[in-house]
């Protein structure tokens, strides 16, 4: 079986400026089963606030055609059940999500969105989420790699903590190796439980899109492989 034709239902893929999306998007999805139609999208916010969680406000994005596949009954429906807050979109936020919608809208038919956004979450979180809906939804993990290093230091940096993924054992990781840190343990704790284990899509780096090879942004991709032996 070759890596395109394995599965999976969840997958960590980039969020940010500077990416050839292009590398990504293609493999990445191609991993998605049919079905459920429904994918969960979990993120880092990039705003300063003190909710664990937050979702978008349904007013706001309401009013722009990418969003139209966003669930927002669901949405409702969650946010009242865990207590949640509503967050404003921002231009940047709405920058960052569109590849990853319009690429799904042009390739996938009659799918429904839902945007989660975390700062402070505690442990464990994240993992009763993916528990709770797990085989009824997708689920796409959001996130950067290294931030602001070097292109030649951010390249080893991508390469030794997408390696630590690969085995569920990342440690010592701050916002500025990977965005999404604060719910890896969740991931790994979820995997662990499950003998599953993320394999490699692609990594790369902003310096390999842009002429600014000082200060760089890394990107990384992986599918949940269900079938470890």
């Amino acid at each position: 079986m070759s890596l395109n034709d394995k599965k999976s239902r969840m997958l960590i893929m980039p969020y940010g400026m500077y990416c050839n999306y292009d590398l990504f998007l293609d493999v990445g999805y191609s991993h998605f089963p049919e079905e459920p139609k429904f994918i969960f999208f979990i993120g880092p916010s990039y705003n300063y606030c003190t909710s664990e969680l937050l979702t978008f406000n349904p007013q706001e994005f309401a009013k722009i055609e990418d969003y139209a596949h966003f669930d927002r009954a669901f949405l409702e429906k969650f946010r009242l059940k865990r207590n949640l807050q509503f967050e404003d979109m921002e231009f940047e936020r709405e920058e960052l999500l569109f590849p990853h919608i319009k690429y799904l809208r042009k390739h996938r038919k009659d799918f429904k969105c839902f945007p989660l956004f975390f700062h402070n979450v505690e442990r464990g979180v994240i993992k009763s989420i993916i528990e709770e809906y797990w085989g009824e939804c997708l689920f796409v993990i959001l996130t950067t790699m290294s931030i602001g290093m070097c292109y030649n230091d951010a390249r080893r940096a991508d390469e030794f903590h997408a390696e630590e993924i690969e085995y569920n054992e990342a440690r010592h990781l701050t916002f500025m190796d990977l965005s999404a840190y604060k719910i890896l343990p969740d991931l790994f704790e979820f995997n662990k439980a499950n003998n599953f284990a993320f394999r490699r899509i692609a990594l790369q780096n902003s310096g390999d899109v842009s002429n600014n090879m000082a200060s760089t942004t890394g990107y990384g991709a992986w599918y949940l492989d269900e079938h470890v032996k």
